[in-house]
């Protein structure tokens, strides 16, 4: 029986038996915040995929996922019997990627990017994540078949993850309690450090990055510094990107896949890497887009003050 109460009132919204009231069960388990997968794999008929936020992590060693196979799914017999599949993190701007891949149909791949992983499973362009597995076991889940997958490949991404919370698609905001912890703990309680130049510019630095964002749109901070280091410096190979972006070498491999599948770098035999003339477009776009920044960030700025902080950063700058 369920029973509800006045928005007002203390105690539950709703107490009830979940075996006699699915709909309510299943609003209350919409609670639970998830991110969203699109799981894949490739069956002879070709790739097939489905939308799924029943992903969950079992065993860093090791390393175990699991995630839930609806019975009633027209791609059950596709996954039930696979050996290898992926699970794809989808990114706050997937929500159509999502809604695609939670229909019908197997196959709904002409107008998605991806390309196979070293498992043949597809890997969908643009994710926060993705993880290949190899299928480790399954249990019986009622109306789910649950799928445990060994995890022999991980890649992750600096894109911020797609959510979903009741019934609804949520994107991922700072607790302002961690916001207030986080202030604190740049002012680091010292007078020693307290109004120093480093902490001045780190923190100018936190800000003009955060407000670049906006303008970077999709390509992340890693690929944004891959491709202006491939731009000042064409045909370097991506251990000497890492070199030239300070960035570590597997941050720079993600980077330098994610760019090539979006068509802008292309890599010659010896592995040199160039702009595209697409990526010569997006730089364009990029640039004019920092100039608006710029204008707008030291409007009303003396220009003699400008050239004093032009200067400093000028010498911190010198290798």
């Amino acid at each position: 029986m369920t029973t509800t109460r006045a928005p007002g009132d203390a105690g539950p919204l709703c107490d009830f038996d979940p075996g006699a009231d699915p709909q309510e069960f299943r609003r209350a388990l919409s609670q639970f915040a998830t991110g969203v997968t699109v799981v894949t794999t490739a069956a002879e008929a070709g790739p097939v995929a489905l939308t799924a936020n029943s992903f969950s992590s079992v065993s860093l060693a090791p390393p175990l996922i699991l995630w839930s196979l609806s019975r009633t799914s027209s791609r059950y017999c596709f996954f039930n019997e696979a050996k290898t599949f992926a699970v794809n993190v989808l990114a706050e701007p997937q929500t159509a990627l999502s809604r695609h891949f939670a229909t019908a149909g197997t196959d709904r791949f002409e107008s998605v990017a991806w390309e196979p992983g070293a498992n043949g499973a597809p890997l969908l362009q643009g994710v926060s994540a993705a993880f290949e597995c190899t299928r480790e076991g399954e249990h019986d889940g009622g109306d789910h078949r649950i799928i445990i997958g060994r995890v022999t490949r991980a890649l992750r991404f600096e894109r911020a993850p797609l959510l979903f919370c009741q019934g609804a698609y949520r994107v991922q905001a700072e607790h302002p309690a961690d916001a207030a912890r986080q202030a604190a703990s740049l002012d680091m309680g010292s007078a020693d450090i307290e109004g120093s130049t480093l902490q001045v510019l780190f923190r100018a630095n936190h800000r003009l990055a955060a407000g670049f964002a906006h303008y970077r749109g999709s390509l992340t901070r890693d690929e944004h510094r891959v491709l202006i280091s491939i731009e000042k410096k064409p045909a370097m190979t991506a251990a000497q990107v890492a070199e030239h972006a300070f960035l570590g070498t597997h941050a720079v491999d993600d980077a330098v896949n994610s760019l090539l599948v979006q068509g802008l770098l292309s890599r010659a035999g010896g592995g040199q890497l160039s702009l595209t003339e697409a990526g010569r477009c997006r730089r364009r776009e990029l640039v004019g887009y920092l100039k608006e920044m710029e204008h707008r960030v030291f409007a009303g700025i003396p220009a003699q003050t400008l050239e004093v902080g032009r200067d400093l950063l000028r010498r911190l700058a010198v290798d």
